[in-house]
C-alpha cells in the first residue's frame, strides 16, 4: 500500500476447551476482560455446570442492550450457518452408506468412525 500502511492477518490458535469457564467469568466480574468472552465461555472446561450457566446468564446483562441483541443474533446465526451445515453434511455422508430399501439388519460394525 502507499505510504507504508498495511494490515497483517495471522491465525491465532486458541484451544478454548482448556480454559476454565469459572475463571473466565471471575475475570469478567473483576473487569479484567470484556464481555466478548461470553461468546466463548460455553466452549470452556466446566461450562456444563448449572450454577455457572445461571451466572453466565446474569453476566450477559453487563453487555450494553444493543450488544445483547447482537450477542443473541450472533449465537443464533452461528447455530444456523456453522453448526447445522456440519451436521447436515455428516447426515448425508452417513445416509450414502446405508442400503436403499428394506434390508436385513447388519452385523455390528467394527469399532471405527463411520465418518
Amino acid at each position: 500500500l502507499t505510504g507504508g500502511a498495511c494490515t497483517r492477518h495471522a491465525a491465532l490458535v486458541w484451544n478454548v476447551a482448556r480454559d476454565s469457564a469459572p475463571a473466565a467469568l471471575d475475570e469478567l466480574e473483576r473487569g479484567e476482560i470484556t464481555w466478548g468472552i461470553l461468546f466463548w465461555v460455553a466452549l470452556m472446561h466446566g461450562a456444563d455446570d448449572r450454577d455457572l450457566v445461571r451466572r453466565w446468564l446474569g453476566l450477559t446483562q453487563l453487555a450494553p442492550e444493543n450488544e445483547r441483541e447482537v450477542l443473541g443474533t450472533v449465537a443464533l446465526l452461528a447455530q444456523y450457518f456453522l453448526l447445522l451445515p456440519v451436521f447436515a453434511l455428516l447426515a448425508k455422508r452417513g445416509e450414502r452408506r446405508e442400503p436403499h430399501g428394506f434390508a436385513r439388519s447388519r452385523t455390528d460394525p467394527p469399532l471405527e468412525s463411520q465418518y
